[in-house]
């Protein structure tokens, strides 16, 4: 297991690398990152991405959830803080645990063997393959519409837009977090909070006076990459 600590305060990154190394002895803590930036710089380049992140919530220059909305899929997360009243937010996350400091081993353990458990189960319950039809509920009719077809999903004017690769666009009611967990990570990337992408309509990148990256879709549809997602997102386009 690899795993990745974001803590500002010396003493409590120290203490949570010695717990850790003593209840996973196989684990590998691959940093220890004290700022938002710091941190986003690391997961943002790094090649293998850590299976865990352990998370302080208030940060130096931001909160953990600041850094969560800049990572594209980011890993199952630990919070470990001083305070409570952010609770029910870690679980809106990836979160799957919420340790309060100053924290006691079994703490700890308990919290990595909740990941371990889920981990089995899901090993031993493969998710569903990603959907080959996308139904459009339309006034008086549902419109199918395939998945070879479908070009991005983005918002606009406050809704979920379904765009295919001519350029047609539906009304999709459904949230682009639920949209990006069912299809593909092969296949589409979100490319920023409000647009995921699907690999085969990616016609061109063009770099902007601005220095941002814009994405051009076989429909002609451009949008632009999130800065901390440009690297993320080059790697996935390249990949086989």
């Amino acid at each position: 297991m690899r795993i990745v600590i974001v803590e500002d305060e010396p003493p409590a990154a120290a203490l949570l690398r010695e717990t850790l190394q003593s209840l996973r002895p196989a684990a590998t803590i691959v940093a220890t990152c004290p700022s938002v930036r710091e941190a986003l710089a690391f997961l943002t380049e790094t090649p293998l991405p850590p299976d865990l992140l352990f998370l302080d919530i208030e940060l130096a220059d931001g909160t953990a959830f600041d850094l969560l909305e800049q990572i594209p899929n980011p890993p199952p997360c630990i919070f470990c803080t001083a305070y409570n009243q952010y609770y029910q937010e870690a679980f809106r996350t990836n979160g799957i645990a919420y340790v309060l400091k100053p924290f006691a081993p079994r703490e700890v353990e308990e919290a990595l063997a909740k990941l371990e458990a889920l981990q089995e189960f899901l090993g031993n319950h493969p998710p569903e393959t990603a959907p080959r039809m996308f139904l459009i509920r339309e006034a008086d009719h549902t419109l199918p519409v395939t998945a070879e077809r479908v070009a991005a999903f983005h918002w606009q004017d406050a809704s979920l837009l379904l765009e295919t690769v001519d350029g047609q666009r539906h009304s999709y009611g459904r949230t682009l977090d639920t949209v990006e967990r069912e299809v593909s990570p092969e296949q589409y990337f979100r490319i920023a909070r409000a647009a995921l992408v699907r690999r085969t309509a990616v016609a061109k990148c063009h770099l902007r006076s601005d220095r941002r990256l814009e994405v051009e879709l076989t429909s002609g549809t451009r949008l632009i990459v999130s800065r901390s997602r440009v690297r993320s997102f080059q790697r996935w386009l390249q990949a086989p």
